[in-house]
Protein backbone atom coordinates (compact mmCIF):
# COMPACT_ATOMS: atom_id res chain seq x y z
CA UNK A 1 0.00 0.00 0.00
CA UNK A 2 1.06 3.68 -0.90
CA UNK A 3 1.05 6.64 1.26
CA UNK A 4 -1.40 7.75 -0.89
CA UNK A 5 -3.06 4.73 -1.16
CA UNK A 6 -3.25 5.21 2.89
CA UNK A 7 -4.65 8.80 3.15
CA UNK A 8 -7.30 7.61 0.27
CA UNK A 9 -8.16 4.66 2.74
CA UNK A 10 -8.31 7.12 6.20
CA UNK A 11 -10.10 9.69 4.01
CA UNK A 12 -12.60 7.19 3.04
CA UNK A 13 -12.80 6.31 6.65
CA UNK A 14 -13.35 9.61 8.20
CA UNK A 15 -16.10 10.57 5.32
CA UNK A 16 -17.80 7.16 6.22
CA UNK A 17 -17.68 7.51 9.81
CA UNK A 18 -15.91 4.78 10.98
CA UNK A 19 -15.81 4.98 14.89
CA UNK A 20 -12.77 3.37 16.45
CA UNK A 21 -13.19 4.97 19.86
CA UNK A 22 -16.50 4.56 21.68
CA UNK A 23 -15.90 6.41 25.20
CA UNK A 24 -15.42 10.28 24.55
CA UNK A 25 -17.46 12.25 27.05
CA UNK A 26 -14.16 14.58 28.04
CA UNK A 27 -13.59 14.90 24.30
CA UNK A 28 -14.77 18.19 22.06
CA UNK A 29 -15.65 17.04 18.61
CA UNK A 30 -12.60 18.11 17.01
CA UNK A 31 -10.30 16.21 19.54
CA UNK A 32 -12.78 12.77 18.95
CA UNK A 33 -12.02 13.30 15.36
CA UNK A 34 -8.27 13.16 15.93
CA UNK A 35 -8.56 10.71 18.47
CA UNK A 36 -10.88 8.29 16.35
CA UNK A 37 -7.95 8.58 13.07
CA UNK A 38 -5.16 7.98 15.80
CA UNK A 39 -7.04 5.05 17.44
CA UNK A 40 -7.89 3.54 13.32
CA UNK A 41 -4.47 4.02 12.36
CA UNK A 42 -3.15 2.11 15.55
CA UNK A 43 -5.72 -0.80 14.92
CA UNK A 44 -4.35 -1.09 11.28
CA UNK A 45 -0.62 -0.73 11.81
CA UNK A 46 -0.97 -3.63 15.13
CA UNK A 47 -2.90 -5.54 12.41
CA UNK A 48 0.18 -5.11 10.20
CA UNK A 49 2.66 -5.92 12.79
CA UNK A 50 4.21 -2.21 13.37
CA UNK A 51 6.84 -2.27 15.83
CA UNK A 52 6.08 -0.40 19.51
CA UNK A 53 6.78 2.75 19.41
CA UNK A 54 6.71 3.35 15.56
CA UNK A 55 2.94 4.52 16.01
CA UNK A 56 3.23 7.83 17.26
CA UNK A 57 3.93 9.91 14.91
CA UNK A 58 2.03 10.02 11.67
CA UNK A 59 5.25 10.62 9.66
CA UNK A 60 6.56 7.10 12.00
CA UNK A 61 3.36 5.22 10.63
CA UNK A 62 3.71 6.47 7.03
CA UNK A 63 7.32 5.65 7.03
CA UNK A 64 6.87 2.24 7.94
CA UNK A 65 4.26 1.36 6.02
CA UNK A 66 6.75 2.65 3.16
CA UNK A 67 9.24 0.41 4.25
CA UNK A 68 7.35 -2.63 4.65
CA UNK A 69 6.35 -2.29 0.92
CA UNK A 70 9.97 -1.54 0.20
CA UNK A 71 11.00 -4.84 1.74
CA UNK A 72 7.84 -6.66 -0.30
CA UNK A 73 8.70 -5.07 -3.96
CA UNK A 74 12.19 -5.94 -3.25
CA UNK A 75 11.53 -9.55 -2.22
CA UNK A 76 9.08 -10.18 -5.30
CA UNK A 77 10.64 -7.81 -8.49
CA UNK A 78 12.74 -8.89 -10.82
CA UNK A 79 16.51 -9.20 -10.02
CA UNK A 80 17.25 -6.85 -12.62
CA UNK A 81 14.16 -3.92 -11.04
CA UNK A 82 15.02 -3.93 -8.17
CA UNK A 83 18.37 -2.09 -7.84
CA UNK A 84 17.47 0.72 -10.25
CA UNK A 85 14.26 1.65 -8.64
CA UNK A 86 15.61 1.44 -4.82
CA UNK A 87 18.25 4.06 -6.54
CA UNK A 88 15.45 6.02 -8.25
CA UNK A 89 13.22 6.30 -5.48
CA UNK A 90 15.78 6.31 -2.36
CA UNK A 91 14.75 3.23 -0.61
CA UNK A 92 15.64 3.00 3.24
CA UNK A 93 14.77 -1.11 3.38
CA UNK A 94 15.80 -3.99 0.94
CA UNK A 95 15.55 -7.45 0.89
CA UNK A 96 17.60 -9.25 -1.16
CA UNK A 97 17.52 -12.53 0.18
CA UNK A 98 17.63 -15.99 -1.70
CA UNK A 99 18.84 -13.79 -4.83
CA UNK A 100 21.90 -16.43 -5.06
CA UNK A 101 24.23 -13.38 -4.57
CA UNK A 102 28.06 -13.79 -5.17
CA UNK A 103 28.60 -10.13 -4.53
CA UNK A 104 26.79 -7.36 -3.45
CA UNK A 105 25.55 -5.17 -6.22
CA UNK A 106 27.50 -1.58 -6.41
CA UNK A 107 24.38 0.37 -6.86
CA UNK A 108 23.28 -0.97 -3.06
CA UNK A 109 26.05 1.43 -1.59
CA UNK A 110 24.45 4.65 -3.57
CA UNK A 111 21.57 3.90 -0.99
CA UNK A 112 22.84 6.07 2.13
CA UNK A 113 19.48 6.87 3.86
CA UNK A 114 19.20 2.86 3.92
CA UNK A 115 17.88 1.39 7.47
CA UNK A 116 17.09 -2.25 7.03
CA UNK A 117 19.35 -4.25 4.28
CA UNK A 118 18.00 -8.11 4.37
CA UNK A 119 21.12 -10.63 2.39
CA UNK A 120 19.36 -13.88 4.43
CA UNK A 121 16.15 -14.63 6.55
CA UNK A 122 14.06 -16.91 8.02
CA UNK A 123 11.51 -18.36 5.21
CA UNK A 124 7.98 -19.55 6.94
CA UNK A 125 6.85 -21.18 3.90
CA UNK A 126 9.57 -23.43 3.81
CA UNK A 127 10.90 -23.33 7.29
CA UNK A 128 14.36 -22.99 6.21
CA UNK A 129 16.86 -20.18 6.30
CA UNK A 130 17.47 -18.17 2.75
CA UNK A 131 20.16 -16.58 1.94
CA UNK A 132 22.60 -15.74 -0.45
CA UNK A 133 26.41 -16.73 -1.37
CA UNK A 134 27.97 -14.57 -0.05
CA UNK A 135 31.86 -15.26 1.07
CA UNK A 136 32.67 -11.15 1.56
CA UNK A 137 31.68 -7.82 2.13
CA UNK A 138 33.36 -5.62 0.59
CA UNK A 139 34.77 -1.92 2.36
CA UNK A 140 31.92 -0.25 0.90
CA UNK A 141 29.35 -1.58 3.71
CA UNK A 142 30.41 0.59 6.16
CA UNK A 143 29.38 3.87 3.92
CA UNK A 144 25.66 2.43 4.68
CA UNK A 145 26.05 4.55 7.75
CA UNK A 146 22.00 4.57 7.75
CA UNK A 147 22.09 1.06 8.59
CA UNK A 148 19.86 -0.10 11.86
CA UNK A 149 19.09 -3.54 10.87
CA UNK A 150 21.62 -6.12 9.08
CA UNK A 151 20.78 -9.65 8.53
CA UNK A 152 23.56 -11.47 6.95
CA UNK A 153 22.09 -15.28 8.02
CA UNK A 154 22.43 -18.24 5.49
CA UNK A 155 25.37 -16.86 3.61
CA UNK A 156 28.96 -18.74 3.94
CA UNK A 157 30.61 -15.71 5.17
CA UNK A 158 34.27 -17.01 6.64
CA UNK A 159 35.03 -13.29 7.76
CA UNK A 160 33.56 -9.62 8.23
CA UNK A 161 35.99 -5.84 6.84
CA UNK A 162 36.43 -3.81 9.68
CA UNK A 163 34.35 -1.17 8.25
CA UNK A 164 31.30 -2.58 9.04
CA UNK A 165 32.24 -1.24 12.92
CA UNK A 166 31.52 2.19 10.85
CA UNK A 167 27.84 1.36 11.35
CA UNK A 168 27.41 3.08 13.90
CA UNK A 169 23.69 3.45 13.62
CA UNK A 170 23.37 -0.41 13.48
CA UNK A 171 21.25 -2.01 16.42
CA UNK A 172 20.41 -5.57 14.96
CA UNK A 173 22.75 -7.84 13.30
CA UNK A 174 22.25 -11.18 12.29
CA UNK A 175 24.66 -13.55 11.39
CA UNK A 176 23.98 -17.26 11.89
CA UNK A 177 24.57 -20.00 9.44
CA UNK A 178 27.83 -18.74 8.18
CA UNK A 179 31.20 -19.61 8.21
CA UNK A 180 32.75 -17.04 10.72
CA UNK A 181 35.37 -17.98 13.64
CA UNK A 182 35.42 -14.54 14.83
CA UNK A 183 34.22 -10.69 14.63
CA UNK A 184 36.13 -7.79 13.72
CA UNK A 185 36.96 -5.88 16.86
CA UNK A 186 35.75 -2.79 15.20
CA UNK A 187 32.26 -4.26 16.05
CA UNK A 188 30.67 -2.74 18.74
CA UNK A 189 33.50 0.60 19.01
Amino acid sequence: MTQDELLELLERAKAEGWTVVTEAEEFDQSSLEELEWWAFLREMLERWGVPPGEEDSLENCLQWIDRQEQLFLSETLPPTEVMPRAVAENWRALDLAGRELETLPPELFELQQLEILILGKWDNKTAKYKGNNLTSLPPEIGQLSSLTQLDLSSNQLSSLPPEIGQLSSLTQLYLRSNQLSSLPPEIGQ
